[in-house]
């Protein structure tokens, strides 16, 4: 597929702004399928969101459902048949729309299950584009590689980016060759070859393209270290490093858990509207 690419042979499809008057402005976008009406959301979700809102900055915020993201992008036709199909699941679509937002309005792509503790660092927010990335000197390779696949350290390792939290200027070369290779991917097939293909072709993309300004690289164990205690009994000491290590953190949908867990601790603080502890 990237063979077709580089030899500029790959067919392309155009997936144009509906709102120009946004291209290059200052936004953060958010996606949940089913609908954004803030009492209907999974905890997990509303938690998210009241934080985003509280760590904005000057952004805008602008959160999409199945319902209105054609006020803003339009794909191809076959992508919405793709969307009939039980295999072209809701993750799968987020690929590719955080991918076409990004590519044509720039801004911050925040999955709907990211935490934000403070305001986004500026060193980010001036970034071409930036995703969290594998840091073979991580502190934390020896302990989550052993345990947990997805955090190998492995020379054969594809899966070295967090897609969760996402920043790209409109246009960028690196975001606009992902997009294309995602779009024809799924015009010509019907599932993927793996759950974390996105992670893999963005891999394959990096390590056969240079573009003109690398990647800043930051460790992407950082955002994964508060879902890592997220059951555990809340201390305020080990959850303000945390925080300082990172403002910004994957959470994944909690089950049963915990008065005095972190969890617990999280939903007080953003459902109650309270402060986060400081050092």
């Amino acid at each position: 597929m990237y063979n077709l690419y580089s030899s500029n042979n790959l067919e392309k499809f155009e997936i144009s702004p509906h709102k120009k008057e946004l291209i290059g402005k200052k936004i953060i976008w958010q996606y949940w399928g089913q609908t954004t009406k803030f009492i209907d959301l999974p905890e997990v979700v509303q938690i998210s969101f009241n934080s985003v809102e509280k760590h904005k900055g000057d952004y805008t915020v602008i959160r999409l459902s199945d319902q209105n993201i054609n006020e803003y992008i339009e794909f191809p036709d076959f992508i919405y048949e793709k969307r009939k199909n039980g295999h072209f699941r809701y993750v799968f679509f987020s690929d590719l729309l955080r991918l076409a937002l990004l590519k044509n309005y720039g801004g911050i792509w925040i999955d709907a299950t990211v935490l934000i503790t403070s305001p986004i660092p500026d060193e980010l927010k001036k970034q071409d584009y930036f995703m969290f990335y594998r840091d073979e000197d991580s502190p934390y390779k020896n302990k989550w590689g052993k345990y947990n696949s997805y955090f190998s350290y492995s020379s054969k390792q594809k899966v070295k980016c967090l897609s969760s939290f996402m920043i790209s200027k409109p246009e960028n070369e690196t975001i606009t060759i992902f997009l294309d290779l995602l779009l024809y991917f799924w015009r010509t097939q019907e599932k993927i070859p793996h759950y974390f293909f996105f992670q893999i072709l963005f891999e394959y993309i990096i390590s056969h393209h240079e573009p003109t300004q690398k990647m800043l690289r930051i460790d992407d164990a950082l955002p994964h270290l508060l879902q890592n205690k997220i059951y555990d009994k809340f201390n305020k000491d080990d959850f303000i490093e945390i925080t300082r290590l990172s403002s910004i953190h994957k959470l994944t949908y909690i089950k049963k858990y915990k008065e005095n867990s972190y969890f617990s601790y999280l939903k007080k603080e953003f459902l109650n509207n309270n402060e986060l502890p400081k050092p």
